[in-house]
């Protein structure tokens, strides 16, 4: 992220959102993607072993 915010403070703002929008979007979007993945994959396998996951809490990193 400090490179994200030193193009930010370091480029014009139109250079930076055009790089936000070539760059950074796809890039989140695909991990995102990546996370969803995972989760699903995850809840099935711990479903297939009666595994309750509701009562898992979760919690924000920050």
């Amino acid at each position: 992220m400090k490179t994200l915010e030193l193009a930010e403070s370091s480029w014009d703002s139109a250079k930076f959102e055009e790089y936000k929008k070539t760059h950074v979007r796809p890039f989140l979007k695909d991990k995102i993607q990546e996370i969803k993945t995972v989760q699903l994959k995850f809840g099935f396998k711990a479903r297939k072993k009666n595994i309750d996951l509701s009562k898992i809490e979760s919690e924000s990193v920050s």
